[in-house]
This record gives structure tokens, C-alpha cells and sequence, in this order.
């Protein structure tokens, strides 16, 4: 396990996951939309 090992920010980014950058919190958001859109279908 990592955490605690570093910054949030530096953990992702050994994944190539960049969530200093707008795009990143953008795409996350609509995942959840589309999952919560998908609940209210059902």
C-alpha cells in the first residue's frame, strides 16, 4: 500500500493519471453521471 508514501497527486501520476489537470475532475464527473443516469433507468 502507498498511501501515506506521498501526495495524492503523485501517486496517481504513477498510473499516468494526471488530477491536477480540469480534464481529469471533468471525465471523473461524468462517469458518475452516466452510472447515476443508468440508476434512475432502472
Amino acid at each position: 500500500m502507498s498511501t501515506g508514501e506521498a501526495s495524492a497527486a503523485d501517486l496517481a501520476a504513477r498510473f499516468g493519471i494526471d488530477i491536477r489537470q480540469k480534464r481529469f475532475w471533468e471525465d471523473s464527473l461524468k462517469v458518475i453521471a452516466g452510472k447515476i443516469d443508468r440508476y434512475c433507468e432502472l
